[in-house]
């Protein structure tokens, strides 16, 4: 109200009663104020055209890091090794997403890598769909939300929606169909609790005794003993499986508490840090759960993102004020550059698949 009527009393009434104006002809000063609400069409649309660029937010202006879209954007598309096209349909209630090489200027690496997990699984698309233009592999990624494959803290089928387990059967099912010896089948998920989704916090007083509680191991002594009966028909058929080892998770979310206007946020806990050694407590159930597997599993390898995304004692969400997290635990498109390298090295690691007959 008040700021209708200062505008009233310094803005509408001087131009109504404006010397000059009045001295004009009716034509012309019905042209004039005609032109106001273009030069406020105009003004607007510039201003929503570079919102990103005068935003106050970091994730705003620089959304290129935060977002992990389909494709690794710091890659220049024409220096790229490989064309690569991308389809997506539904399955099972789940997503399957589809990378293929084409016109690769050297030779394209015999083999498919495929990928099954929850919305952490989906995370890694930039870096999925580089490994294809980069090496010319076909990438299969299979994802269906809420429903992390194997995470070896509770069996498959428990507390989870009933999709979850039918989608995981039936894309294992496919991949045991389709792929030849010496493919890849990577398995990245969220497998430690989450201190909260990216809206609100979960409140969980402590982590240490939500993970270490006798129901707790109860369910990851079930969860390891089941993993043998989905892992041990692939090794059979010589595929090469590796397990993601847990990343770091933090305690808010990552976007909305990365500017100083935000840090008072009460959703805005531990500054972006969480404690290494913390970390490495809290991971160790599923770690060692993994370890033991490998040792069980034909074929079977852990590909560890923590090192890399985590070198000192203290983890950061963020590293030289750009994102390795979107939010509290999924890694941003920037979080995928830096991952990359040690990624690729991974799967090249692998030898070829066996030519098709």
């Amino acid at each position: 109200m008040l700021l209708a009527l200062a505008s009233f009393h310094w803005l509408e009434l001087p131009l109504r009663h404006n010397a000059r104006l009045e001295a004009r002809p009716a034509w012309a000063r019905i042209l004039i104020f005609a032109l106001f609400p273009l030069l406020g069409y105009q003004l607007s649309d510039t201003l929503f055209r570079h919102r990103n660029d005068l935003s106050l937010s970091t994730v705003a202006r620089h959304a290129v890091d935060w977002y992990a879209g389909s494709q690794m954007p710091y890659v220049d598309p024409t220096q790229r090794n490989c064309e690569v096209a991308m389809h997506s349909q539904g399955l099972a209630g789940g997503v399957a997403h589809s990378y293929q090489a084409s016109a690769c200027k050297t030779p394209a690496r015999r083999q498919t890598v495929n990928v099954i997990g929850d919305s952490h699984a989906g995370a890694y698309l930039p870096m999925l769909e580089q490994l294809s233009a980069d090496t010319g592999v076909s990438v299969h990624l299979y994802t269906y939300p809420s429903c992390p494959f194997l995470d070896l803290s509770q069996p498959q089928g428990r507390y989870r929606d009933p999709g979850c387990l039918a989608f995981s059967q039936q894309v294992l099912k496919k991949i045991a169909e389709e792929s030849r010896p010496d493919d890849v089948l990577f398995m990245p998920s969220l497998r430690m609790p989450r201190y909260g989704d990216q809206w609100a916090s979960f409140n969980i007083p402590d982590m240490h005794e939500r993970i270490y509680n006798p129901a707790a191991e109860k369910d990851r002594a079930e969860a390891l003993a089941e993993a043998q009966g989905w892992l041990q028909p692939l090794a059979q058929r010589g595929l090469r499986l590796v397990f993601e080892a847990p990343k770091p998770i933090f305690q808010a979310p990552t976007f909305r508490c990365a500017d100083a206007f935000n840090r008072h946020n009460p959703i805005c806990v531990g500054d972006n840090q969480q404690p290494r050694s913390t970390l490495l407590d809290l991971r160790a159930p599923v770690l060692n759960g993994m370890q033991r597997l490998s040792q069980q599993v034909p074929g079977l390898s852990i590909w560890d993102p923590l090192p890399v995304l985590c070198p000192g004692e203290v983890c950061s969400s963020l590293r030289e004020g750009r994102p390795l997290f979107f939010d509290g635990d999924h890694p941003s498109a920037y979080g995928n550059w830096v991952l990359y390298p040690d990624f690729k090295r991974m799967i090249l690691s692998f030898p070829e698949a066996a030519p098709a007959p």
